[in-house]
């Protein structure tokens, strides 16, 4: 499959990768490879729009996600970061059950979700001029990317945007 695959994650458990796909929802692939399978294209009767960040609980194989917008897709994100829309979902995704539940809604764009290296907080991207109502940290650059790494640390990846780099 091509196109927009925003958030990509193996689950070493159950050798399954986890794809948010922008366009088509959440899917997955096999410990095999071959095709992928559609394992959800909406939640609560709201379609899914802009499927983006994902990353898994290693503990309990449950995984979190954000679903951007639920008006817009992808190719109107630069609409949607320079908006003050919050129309933004964090979702949490149970392949036990094959449930989603929304986690957290009118969020402004939220965008990459990382656990903590024990899995007891999440952390999440939100853009816009209403994103947070407390800045966490203010970059010259717009952020994109947060994971964790291997040894537990972050890691936070920022876009260009038009001011000039300070760094």
């Amino acid at each position: 499959m091509c196109g927009r695959s925003l958030g990509l994650k193996f689950n070493t458990q159950t050798c399954l990768l986890y794809i948010t796909y922008a366009y088509f929802g959440l899917l997955v692939v096999g410990p095999n490879g071959g095709t992928t399978i559609k394992l959800a294209i909406l939640t609560e009767g709201v379609p899914f729009k802009f499927t983006n960040g994902l990353d898994i609980d290693t503990s309990t194989g449950i995984f979190y996600f954000t679903d951007s917008s639920i008006l817009f897709q992808r190719r109107d994100a630069d609409f949607l970061i320079s908006s003050s829309d919050r129309i933004g979902r964090l979702l949490k995704y149970n392949p036990y059950i094959r449930d989603i539940f929304v986690l957290y809604d009118g969020l402004a764009f939220p965008n990459e979700v990382a656990l903590s290296a024990n899995n007891s907080f999440i952390l999440f991207n939100m853009h816009g001029p209403k994103a947070a109502p407390k800045i966490f940290a203010k970059l010259p650059r717009i952020s994109n990317y947060i994971k964790r790494n291997e040894n537990g640390s972050g890691r936070l990846g920022t876009i260009e945007n038009d001011a000039p780099d300070p760094i």
